[in-house]
């Protein structure tokens, strides 16, 4: 067998042939070269497998075509632990893209000059169908934080967001920490973060190296994902919450807060993106699971008004608020008139 590469990207597909071109040939462009690329199509039934096939001619990739649906945090662990052999690991969802050539490069040179950290990630922009996309920050500069830190700032930051697509962690603090959960089926990467934060703490580049697409066919998406994924982060946070505070973190009192703040800002990004049934549906199983957290935080409530109100009839109550308040007569300190 061939010495192993230095990067593992494991690119999941499943009825994604219409991107795979566009997220291919940006990994396969990159300058710095020395990866391998597992393509695990998950018994696509578009032409996904016909679109691969130009891409075999390269030797860095490789295809792993199930037979039966596995699944996608089965075929998300094949891909990383099964076939991946490279120092570092990655995965990119094949309906996402890699934005710059120099993102591999970019991170491995992060990572090579911290290295404690576990992982390393990058601003990314939102690709949206709805509105224009959007640049994500999580630091508006480039960020190295030990694992107290870092994990205070995945818990309870809300832009803190390491995407799944593109973040580089290094093999040996996921095998530290027990790679991706058996126990979890949607939030994979949430509950691979927080551990591997512990582990090392994470590198972040404010550059933007990578494209999340946002279309109503993700997994995340449908009303059964959205249900399954609130009750999932909310048991993940606070698992985190007390690993952490064994270790000596000081977590153990954000449990609330690190549930406030990624419900609220996963409904807000929905709610704000028109995405309404998937809005509405967040709360609703937001309130099932963490009442308290729920109605005690004010973005779940702006969420919840956007929602019901739609952003035309949101946008005047807001203006007629504003308004409003313009007219108040002024008050001079101590209350007085």
């Amino acid at each position: 067998m061939d010495a192993a590469p230095t990067l593992s990207v494991t690119v999941l597909n499943y009825n994604y042939g219409r991107f795979l071109p566009g997220c291919l040939d940006a990994i396969l462009a990159q300058t710095f070269t020395d990866f391998e690329v597992i393509v695990i199509d998950d018994v696509s039934t578009d032409d996904s497998l016909q679109v691969v096939q130009p891409y075999l001619a390269d030797p860095r990739v490789r295809l792993v075509a199930h037979e039966q649906n596995a699944g996608f945090a089965a075929s998300l662990l094949e891909g990383t632990e099964v076939h991946s052999r490279g120092e570092f690991l990655m995965v990119i969802s094949a309906d996402d893209m890699v934005m710059r050539p120099d993102a591999f490069a970019t991170q491995l040179d992060l990572l090579r000059r911290n290295p404690r950290a576990a992982f390393c990630f990058s601003s990314v922009e939102r690709l949206m169908t709805t509105r224009p996309n959007e640049i994500h920050e999580s630091f508006s500069a480039d960020t190295v934080l030990g694992p107290r830190e870092a994990l205070h700032a995945l818990l309870t930051v809300e832009s803190t967001w390491p995407a799944h697509s593109g973040t580089m962690v290094r093999r040996a603090a996921y095998h530290a920490c027990g790679g991706y959960r058996r126990d979890v089926t949607m939030p994979l990467d949430l509950a691979l973060w927080v551990d591997l934060a512990m582990e090392g703490g994470f590198a972040y580049t404010a550059l933007p190296l990578y494209g999340y697409r946002i279309h109503e066919g993700q997994m995340s998406a449908s009303l059964a994902g959205v249900r399954r994924n609130t009750v999932e982060v909310a048991t993940i946070l606070r698992r985190a919450c007390r690993k952490g505070e064994k270790r000596g973190f000081g977590t153990r009192r954000l449990e609330r807060p690190s549930v406030r703040a990624h419900l609220s800002g996963s409904v807000m990004f929905d709610a704000f993106s028109d995405r309404r049934r998937v809005a509405a549906t967040r709360i609703l199983a937001a309130l099932r699971e963490c009442p308290v957290e729920t109605l005690t935080t004010r973005p779940m409530w702006v969420a919840a008004f956007r929602t019901l109100l739609g952003k035309r009839a949101f946008d005047s109550f807001r203006a007629f608020r504003r308004a409003a308040a313009r007219r108040l007569p002024a008050r001079a300190p101590g209350g007085a008139p």
